[in-house]
């Protein structure tokens, strides 16, 4: 069996080391040297620092791709299945449940609130993905454990995921982004879409006007969440979040600012819910949570003013 990495970072290099402990013979191709290099020659890796070698077109049963690496680079073109690393790592972890969020903005505050729940449930939960920790290290190291996996997703990570299924999806907005990546914004939203083919719940931002009108027609099992129709699934009633009659937490005590923050935790809140994490620490997950590094957070509240701060200077807002 052998297996193509193309790209290294932390994906590739996951991957590397995964696919060699499944006993593929692994070649991983990128363009400047790295500090995992002799490890994984050590492993058994065949490393190569030119990844537009044409001399390593051949038949493989993997290719692998970084994410970043765009599908028209002379190399990955050569392949007509090319996957990702998630999708690799899938394949290895079947008793993994996969909690997975995207959307253009908030993906991060998100997948690390809705980890954070999980850890309450089971001290295994896992937070990786496009927040910076590659799911194929974790299935490396850890193996098939049973765990839950808080999984940030982006359209690029999607794009080579054909068999992907997660649990839940959480799709939190859609607005025109990476457009030099895609011929369209079209193109971009259908990538954030493809997977709802596979998966068993879908958390959806309805408000959203690109996300409704995209996945209005869509059949499968959906819950969705509003800021302020109380008529569906997420709520806002009296200064509280609720999903269907369950109160899911307070305002009162919720930490962050502005509208997009309650959303972010809403959807977080419900996919936690689902995932069997107990209302009680969602709930004290949620009042604890002041948000993630270089993201606003809130300080206090002077006279009708809301304090916060991006944790290099205070700023000064009107009421929340």
């Amino acid at each position: 069996m052998k297996a193509l990495v193309i790209g290294g970072a932390r994906s590739g290099i996951g991957v590397a080391r995964l696919l060699n402990s499944k006993g593929y013979q692994v070649t991983l191709t990128t363009n400047q040297d790295f500090i995992e290099r002799h490890e994984l020659e050590n492993l058994g890796v065949k490393v190569s620092l030119n990844d537009k070698d044409m001399g390593l077109v051949d038949t493989y049963d993997f290719v692998v791709k970084n994410p970043g690496i765009p599908n028209d680079h002379p190399l990955v073109s050569q392949f007509n299945n090319v996957v990702n690393e998630i999708e690799v790592a899938s394949l290895f972890s079947s008793n993994y449940n996969y909690y997975a969020i995207s959307g253009t903005n908030g993906k991060t505050t998100t997948a690390t609130l809705l980890w954070e729940m999980l850890q309450k449930k089971n001290e295994n939960a896992l937070l990786a993905g496009n927040v910076g920790y590659a799911l194929s290290e974790a299935v490396y190291k850890d193996g098939n454990i049973a765990r839950d996996v808080s999984l940030e997703i982006s359209a690029f990570q999607m794009e080579g995921s054909p068999t992907f299924s997660p649990d839940v999806y959480g799709l939190i907005n859609l607005s025109p982004d990476h457009l030099d990546r895609y011929d369209s914004e079209q193109d971009y939203y259908a990538a954030k879409l493809e997977i709802l083919n596979r998966v068993k719940i879908f958390v959806r931002n309805i408000e959203d006007k690109n996300i409704h009108a995209l996945t209005q027609n869509y059949t499968g099992k959906v819950i969705d969440v509003s800021l302020h129709d109380v008529s569906k699934d997420v709520f806002i009633k009296d200064e509280a979040v609720y999903f269907n009659i369950v109160k899911l937490f307070s305002l009162a005590e919720f930490k962050l600012v502005g509208e997009h923050n309650i959303l972010n935790a809403s959807i977080a809140a419900v996919m936690a819910f689902l995932a069997g994490v107990e209302l009680e620490d969602i709930q004290t997950t949620i009042h604890n949570f002041k948000g993630v590094e270089h993201r606003i957070e809130f300080v206090r509240e002077i006279q009708g003013y809301v304090i916060t701060t991006t944790r290099k200077q205070p700023i000064l807002n009107q009421r929340r």
